[in-house]
């Protein structure tokens, strides 16, 4: 469900860490339009929308930002 702690994506004061967002790590907080991920860094649990609207973690207060990929079929 969520970013899983390992030695390879630990998140150390000063470094930046890389996560990809997919269907696989994210969650429905309720029905509708309401999907939530965990912090990389301290894994509280929070709405996509939070973070893309406060560019920080609402616990730990990280820096977060998110990018957008497009790939079109066939290339």
């Amino acid at each position: 469900m969520s970013s899983e702690p390992d030695e390879q994506n630990d998140v150390r004061a000063g470094q930046v860490q890389e996560f990809s967002v997919t269907r696989e790590n994210t969650f429905q907080f309720m029905p509708g339009p309401m999907t939530g991920i965990s912090c990389p860094c301290c894994f509280h649990d929070q709405l996509l929308r939070d973070i893309i609207e406060r560019g920080e973690c609402r616990s730990c207060g990280a820096d977060l930002q998110l990018s957008l990929t497009a790939t079109q079929d066939g290339e």
